[in-house]
């Protein structure tokens, strides 16, 4: 979106500017007097100089007074030529060229706005700012020997004689904060729309700086999905008071079904063009949900992801380490290659996903580690994703998280299947792709050991798994032999340390 802003000097249109800037950070501004003084600082100097004293025999000027002084009285008292005037427009438009590819909407502050077709066409909605007394402090323009001269206008120039059509004329005089916030909150709401579906059970103590997170984003077209399942604190009751200060905030109440179930309601209520998850324990960076579709938009992708910073255990960072690159996955092999390399998180909370892409996938909660196997569920059926280095998420890893206290179960062992199924499926696609169904069925062995071992070494009985474990040692070993040529030969000898452990535990060779 382009917002043109015009109006006498004085008028207010830097003040306006920037008031919509507070209202959304989707919003940048132009202020065309810089762009003036940028071509006159830059390569105008000289030619004004010589036009100055061609015309009123006045002798050079000061950079200062060039930029200000000759500025200020001659482009006030219309004494653009046409030369100029086109310097002028075109500098302009590249610059609103450059923010629009950077996913920003504009704000063009030019009181000669009128006197440019260029300008005043591509403008979507145009403000004239009235006001009989300057609602700053006057400038005191020294003339000196200046004297008026004759406009020039092109046959691109609009002649601002005739009648124009203004989309809003405010005076600035009165109060004009409610207007301009209804102007830009009314084009706010025909931006796409964004669903953030928060799955809550007994989090009161992480809660208030989750929700606080989402409803303070630069992004503001957001449905808030709060699905409450079935908590016994005061989870529901904040969520119940955010409903009374956000009218964005939806609640779903619903006996504990676990998190699988909570986000799969949430996703069949939600109406978003885009889906977005956040943990009811985590919190997101401000402009998170801006920048994320941003990037979606601007590279066309199904999934658009950032980094995050993840807090462990004993409250430390884990990953603060900052990068800034952007990343482009533009083939699904390119995809599922950083899926299965470990480039591309398994977490859903660390991504905004194009609603068409999972309109079909639900999480399944038959199967460990759901957030994997739904991100690789949508990933092997799209063809783009972009990524962000930007640190936007905060991951807490809570000591009583379900998925860090679950004891070796029936799930790890379905993962087995799952993951010949899915092998099978990709090595359909051709010899290309076999490194990544190698490297797929690879991971996905070694986890189920890795979760075995760990729980064994803790001293939990898990002896009616033995022969399972067995089998899963055997389909390792056969897989390392047949595709070790697409294995790291770091997470071979991992694999084999692992697999010597199990065979001593369960009681030698098998």
């Amino acid at each position: 979106m382009i917002i043109g802003i015009t109006g006498k000097s004085g008028a207010g249109k830097t003040t306006i500017s920037n008031y919509i800037k507070e209202l959304s950070e989707e919003f940048e501004v132009i202020e065309v007097d810089k762009v003036v003084k940028y071509i006159l600082e830059n390569d105008g100097i000289k030619r004004i100089n010589h036009e100055m004293k061609q015309r009123y025999n006045m002798g050079p000027y000061e950079k200062h007074d060039i930029t200000h002084s000759f500025f200020r009285n001659s482009i006030e008292d219309k004494m653009l030529d046409e030369l100029f005037k086109m310097e002028i427009d075109l500098e302009t438009l590249k610059r609103v060229k450059e923010l629009q590819q950077k996913g920003k909407n504009v704000i063009i502050d030019w009181y000669l706005l009128e006197y440019s077709i260029r300008l005043m066409e591509i403008c979507d909605k145009i403000i004239l700012l009235k006001s009989p007394n300057d609602i700053r402090r006057k400038r005191v323009i020294k003339r000196g020997n200046y004297k008026p001269d004759i406009f020039v206008l092109n046959d691109k120039s609009h002649d601002p004689k005739n009648e124009i059509k203004y989309d809003y004329i405010i005076d600035t005089n009165k109060e004009w904060k409610p207007i301009i916030k209804n102007i830009i909150l009314k084009d706010i709401a025909s931006l796409p729309l964004i669903s953030v579906i928060v799955p809550i059970y007994n989090s009161e103590k992480y809660l208030i700086e989750c929700i606080e997170s989402i409803i303070n984003q630069t992004y503001h077209n957001l449905e808030i999905i709060l699905i409450n399942d079935g908590s016994t604190d005061s989870s529901l009751a904040i969520c119940m008071k955010y409903k009374q200060l956000d009218s964005r905030i939806k609640i779903i109440n619903q006996k504990n079904k676990g998190v699988c179930s909570a986000r799969n309601v949430g996703m069949k209520m939600s109406s978003g063009d885009y889906i977005a998850f956040v943990d009811s324990d985590d919190f997101i960076e401000k402009d998170m949900y801006y920048i994320l579709l941003r990037n979606i938009r601007k590279f066309n992708a199904d999934i658009s992801r950032c980094r995050a910073f993840i807090y462990e255990r004993d409250g430390k960072i884990s990953n603060n380490r900052k990068t800034s690159e952007n990343i482009l996955y533009s083939t699904d092999k390119e995809i599922m290659e950083a899926y299965v390399s470990g480039k591309m998180s398994i977490a859903v909370w660390d991504k905004l996903f194009r609603r068409e892409v999972i309109k079909n996938i639900e999480f399944k909660d038959d199967v460990f580690n759901e957030d994997a196997v739904f991100v690789w569920d949508t990933i092997k059926n799209i063809s783009t994703v972009i990524y962000d280095s930007a640190q936007l998420y905060h991951h807490l890893k809570r000591t009583d998280n379900s998925l860090t206290l679950a004891t070796f179960n029936d799930k790890h062992l379905i993962l087995d299947n799952y993951s010949k199924k899915q092998c099978d499926k990709i090595s359909e696609r051709g010899q290309e792709y076999r490194n990544i169904a190698s490297i797929f069925r690879f991971n996905s062995l070694i986890h189920i050991l890795k979760r075995y071992k760990r729980d064994s070494d803790k001293k939990i009985p898990l002896e009616q798994y033995s022969k399972e474990i067995k089998s899963i040692i055997s389909k390792l070993e056969k897989l390392i032999e047949s595709e070790k040529v697409y294995l790291k030969k770091r997470k071979i000898q991992e694999a084999y340390d692992i697999i010597e452990l199990l065979k001593n535990k369960l009681g030698g060779n098998l």
